[in-house]
């Protein structure tokens, strides 16, 4: 391989790589950015010119015949033009509520459009409160010298080229201003090409060339390269879109959750012992802040840095741990923000979540510079708002959606640039004085029970942290139960559709339609899992609140009959998201394995048993091989349950079938927490990585990350 980051020989050269997704953002505010930005908007100016013909034309050019924007369709109400949305489901949708969307305005009336992704559509809030009906609220209290309509176009999932079309549609609707808020989606959605795991022959032969010439960091860079170009083309389509109409349009540049939400990933193949090297300073850096060790969790961090080159996102969290607890506030925001950079899609191992980088903001920012957009920079207001903090639960509910309080903030800034661009106010309104003087928006206490119910499932579903996790998924919890006391019987529901999902899944739900704190799609409420956390978690609270009856009566029961059931399955892992992404979102390329691979050295199964009998568990394992021609592997797993070591088993490369008694003194009543250890991997990293190459370049699924350990099944026996 040439010109793999960590090469002897090679540092100057991989010093450079591995800088590429930490500074794009500040490269883009370069010379040399603008530049190639410019080069980039011209090129697409003079390629849509040669190509006029093919360019969609904008709404002034076509005929008066009206066509679908987004979901809402057509029709005519007394002669007029509306457009109708389809009936939601009784779980709800990725769409605003709004049922018909009108072409007539009434006169002087401003109306504004909204659009982008999920943080734009209040998820986990909508339909009860979104950004737009903030933004309406808001425009309505500071300005009473015009009259404002707010049209939600926003929607969950979205991706550039939906959120062109529908902003092109919606220029039916005459809108006198544009916003734009999005960026989270686009690091995970935008350049789902380039991945190992793409089942595209040419997709997997581009990320092979990528890795063999740069290194790890190669395909981020042609993934950095290609996103760069789709928005650049973004930016040019809606700026000739609004030029057609003369309407402003305002960009929202996202902030995401700092303080509460964690990338830990595992690390790729490094070179030589590397790897192996990196769960060392992992494990030593995971007891320093268990300890309180700040500086010395720091300096593991470090080392960790030192071998990953920033191709990995956990070393930088571990490191903002180490000085956030110890108090250096900046020091912890450079890490914080360095995370981010190192969380890309080319190189992820788990399932992300949608965030807005440095590199995005940095694009959303050069992008409204060069082709004339006014920005509301969250990153700049966040941080005026709370000086001394890192945004966090304050402002956000999970990853990126906004608490109501961070909607206020966040569309305070939204609302003094709407004012600036279309009201005939005399003086010129500032952002901090919306945030200040405005009242917080209100909702029904029952509905925001729900939606903190939603912060918890969602921060229990997709948060993979370095330590523990329980604190944030019990605030929420806490914050649900303070909303409202309904709250208690939509956890009781939870609780018996995931135990008992064959039993329990017609009277569960029905009973979750007929609460009053209702959860639907949003919510998380579809879920194939224990979600063991989360059940954990509301006994905890509900235990310290002394509501814990309904909850302990439910985790008490013992299963339908003996217990026999594959620990190994995946509704039983204790962390779904502990698996390579592609197994976990059951693509159909690669197909889906009969048996449990570990990407990170531990791996933990749910066990639900009376507590009061002992546990036969028939195991069937292996190690893995570097590859089909190796010699024999030999290594020992660490068994532990709910946290305790009870036994330590022998494995080889070949599929071993073991069994292994635990007593009833290691069990409690309900949820059991079985634990493998496994060994960390010997062989040298380049070698592996060439291998996938060589996979890769026939077009065959390949890891760039070691597999720890393979489980075809436990089946777990009372006796």
């Amino acid at each position: 391989m040439r010109g793999r980051s960590g090469d002897p020989g090679q540092e100057v050269k991989g010093e450079a790589q591995k800088d590429w997704s930490r500074t794009l953002a500040n490269w883009l505010g370069s010379p040399a950015g603008i530049r190639l930005a410019r080069d980039l908007q011209f090129r697409s100016k003079s390629e849509a010119d040669r190509r006029s013909s093919r360019v969609p034309p904008c709404p002034d050019e076509v005929t008066a015949q009206a066509r679908a924007i987004s979901i809402w369709q057509p029709s005519e109400i007394d002669g007029e033009t509306v457009f109708r949305r389809p009936e939601p489901g009784p779980w709800g949708d990725h769409y605003a509520s709004t049922r018909v969307l009108k072409v007539s305005k009434r006169p002087g009336q401003k109306r504004i459009c909204f659009f982008g992704e999920s943080v734009a559509a209040g998820y986990l809030y909508a339909p009860h409160l979104t950004p737009a009906k903030v933004l309406e609220d808001q425009l309505r209290a500071v300005d009473t010298q015009q009259s404002y309509e707010v049209i939600d176009l926003a929607r969950t999932n979205e991706t550039l080229k939906g959120l062109t079309n529908t902003v092109e549609s919606a220029l039916q609707l005459n809108p006198d201003l544009i916003v734009v808020f999005a960026g989270n989606n686009w690091v995970l959605l935008e350049t789902t090409e380039m991945s190992p795991y793409v089942p595209s022959m040419n997709c997997r032969v581009g990320y092979a060339q990528a890795l063999e010439q740069e290194g790890l960091l190669g395909p981020v860079e042609r993934a950095s390269r290609k996103l760069l170009e789709k928005s650049f083309a973004f930016f040019d389509r809606l700026a000739r879109m609004a030029a057609s109409k003369r309407i402003p349009v305002v960009l929202v540049i996202p902030e995401v959750n700092l303080a509460d939400w964690e990338n830990r990933q595992p690390v790729a193949w490094l070179p030589e012992s590397g790897t192996r090297l990196w769960y060392e300073h992992y494990e030593r850096g995971m007891k320093f802040l268990q300890q309180g060790a700040w500086v010395e969790a720091a300096r593991e961090a470090h080392e960790m840095i030192r071998l990953d080159g920033y191709t990995c996102p956990t070393s930088q969290r571990m490191l903002a741990r180490a000085h956030l607890e110890g108090g250096d506030l900046e020091e912890a925001k450079r890490a914080c923000r360095a995370e981010l950079d190192a969380n890309q899609y080319a190189t992820l191992g788990f399932l992300g979540a949608p965030q807005a980088t440095p590199m995005v903001q940095g694009i959303l920012e050069r992008g409204a510079a060069l082709f004339g957009f006014s920005t509301v920079d969250l990153r700049r207001n966040f941080q005026r708002f709370s000086p001394d903090q890192l945004p966090g639960r304050d402002l956000f509910l999970d990853y990126c959606h906004l608490t109501a309080r961070g909607m206020h903030v966040a569309i305070a800034g939204v609302t003094a640039e709407v004012v600036r661009l279309l009201s005939r106010m005399s003086r010129q309104l500032e952002w901090e004085e919306v945030a200040r003087t405005v009242p917080f928006p209100e909702i029904d206490p029952r509905a925001e029970s729900a939606t903190f119910l939603g912060a918890a499932i969602h921060n229990a579903h997709r948060l993979l942290t370095v330590g523990r996790k329980t604190d944030i998924i019990e605030h929420w919890c806490e914050r649900a139960l303070q909303a409202s006391a309904s709250a208690e019987d939509a956890m009781a529901n939870l609780v018996a559709i995931r135990l008992d999902p064959g039993q329990e899944l017609h009277r569960g739900h029905l009973r979750n339609l007929q609460s009053s704190c209702q959860l639907g799609f949003q919510h998380g409420l579809r879920y194939e899992h224990l979600d063991c956390d989360l059940i954990q978690a509301f006994e905890a609270v509900l235990k310290r609140t002394g509501n814990s009856d309904a909850v302990a009566n439910l985790l008490g029961r013992q299963p339908g009959g003996s217990l026999n059931v594959d620990l190994a399955c995946p509704r039983n892992l204790w962390e779904p998201l502990e698996r390579f992404y592609p197994e976990v979102i059951a693509s159909q390329d690669p197909p889906e394995l009969a048996y449990y691979r570990s990407p990170w050295p531990a791996s933990s199964f749910a066990l639900f048993c009376c507590g009061s009998s002992d546990v036969e568990l028939a195991i069937t394992a292996r190690l893995p091989a570097p590859s089909e021609e190796s010699c024999a592997v030999r290594g020992c797993i660490d068994v532990e349950v709910n946290g305790c070591r009870t036994a330590t088993l022998s494995l080889t490369n070949h599929w071993k079938k073991v069994t292994l008694s635990l007593s009833r003194e290691h069990l409690v009543p309900g949820l059991n927490k079985l634990t493998f250890n496994w060994p960390l991997p010997q062989w040298r990293g380049e070698e592996a990585l060439d291998r996938a190459i060589r996979r890769l370049q026939r077009g065959l699924q390949a890891d760039i990350h070691p597999v720890f350990g393979e489980v075809a099944e436990i089946i777990a026996r009372e006796y």
